[in-house]
C-alpha cells in the first residue's frame, strides 16, 4: 500500500515517463516542446494541486531535476527556450534513473536528510503566456546546498570528457554532460565546474544490490556575466551502497555524509 506522500507523487512520476517519451520524438517546431505537454501538465496540476514549473514540479523538485542526457552527445542545448535546469532546455533524448519512474517495479522514495539535502528557497518561472503551462521566457531557483569545485577536461586523445572532483569514491561516479559541444570550443583548457548535491533516493523493495541509496547531483557552471548565478551543465550520481576501495588503515567514510573531501555550503541561483 502506498503512503499518502507516494500517492501524491505518483502522477508526477508518471509525468516524467511522458517526458522521456516526448524527448524521443521529432517535433516540427522545437519551441513546441513545453506547449505539446501543457494539457497533461494542466490536468495533473488540477488533480494533484502540485505546482508546475517549466516541465518540473515544485513538490518533487529534487527528484525532477535529476534528468540526464540518455547518451553522450544525444542532447543539444537551445538558448533561451527554458531555464538550464529544465529538460525542455535541450533537444534530444533525456532519461531518469530507472527507479524514479512510476512504472518501475521498485519505485524510489527520497531518503530525507535536512542537513545534506538541497534547500530550495524560492522558485520562479516567467511564462510567455501566463498560466498556460506552455512556453517560458526564463526561470530561477534560489537554493542553498553543499557544493564541491571540480573541472571538466577533454582527454589527451580528444575522445571523451572527464570530470574531476575532490571527493571520495570518484571512480564510482556516473555522470553525463547536457551538451558536450559547449566545451569543445576550448577543450584544451579545463573548465571549472561545481558538483551540487540534490538528495539521495532508495529503490523500495529492490534487492540489496540495487536498492541504493543513490545520491543525486547537478553539475553546474557559473554564468560569467552575473555574480552568484549558475547554469546546469550535467548530472551525476553515485551508488552509496557499493563497497569502495580505501588505503589500508583509513577509516571507511560514509557515502551520505563524507562524500566530499572538501566542501562548502553555498547560496546559489540556478537559471
Amino acid at each position: 500500500m502506498l503512503s499518502n506522500d507516494e500517492e501524491i507523487l505518483r502522477p508526477l512520476r508518471c509525468f516524467y515517463g511522458w517526458v522521456t517519451r516526448l524527448s524521443e520524438r521529432r517535433l516540427t517546431y522545437s519551441s513546441d516542446k513545453l506547449p505539446s505537454i501543457a494539457g497533461l501538465a494542466s490536468r495533473i496540476a488540477t488533480t494533484s494541486n502540485a505546482t508546475y514549473i517549466a516541465g518540473l514540479w515544485k513538490e518533487d523538485l529534487l527528484v525532477g531535476l535529476s534528468w540526464s542526457a540518455k547518451s553522450i552527445g544525444s542532447l543539444t542545448q537551445v538558448k533561451d527556450r527554458a531555464p538550464s535546469w529544465s529538460w525542455a532546455s535541450g533537444d534530444g533524448n533525456v532519461q531518469y534513473l530507472w527507479c524514479i519512474l512510476a512504472s518501475s517495479k521498485f519505485p524510489a522514495s527520497i531518503r530525507k536528510n535536512e542537513r545534506l539535502d538541497l534547500q530550495v528557497l524560492s522558485v520562479s518561472v516567467n511564462e510567455k503566456f501566463p498560466e498556460t503551462h506552455g512556453e517560458v521566457i526564463d526561470g530561477r531557483i534560489e537554493a542553498e546546498g553543499w557544493v564541491q569545485e571540480g573541472t571538466i577536461r577533454l582527454d589527451p586523445e580528444g575522445h571523451a570528457f572527464h570530470i574531476d572532483f575532490d571527493v571520495h569514491y570518484a571512480s564510482d561516479f556516473e555522470y553525463t554532460l547536457d551538451d558536450c559541444d559547449e566545451f569543445n570550443s576550448s577543450a584544451e583548457t579545463p573548465h571549472t565546474c561545481w558538483l551540487l548535491r540534490l538528495t539521495s533516493i532508495v529503490a523500495n523493495g529492490a534487492s540489496e544490490q540495487r536498492r541504493g541509496p543513490y545520491i543525486l547531483f547537478l553539475i553546474l557552471a557559473e554564468v560569467e556575466t552575473r555574480a552568484n548565478e549558475f547554469k546546469r551543465v550535467g548530472f551525476a550520481q553515485v551508488d552509496g551502497s557499493l563497497p569502495k576501495r580505501r588505503p589500508f588503515g583509513m577509516k571507511f567514510p560514509n557515502a551520505e555524509s563524507d562524500l566530499f573531501i572538501s566542501r562548502e555550503r553555498k547560496k546559489i541561483n540556478l537559471v
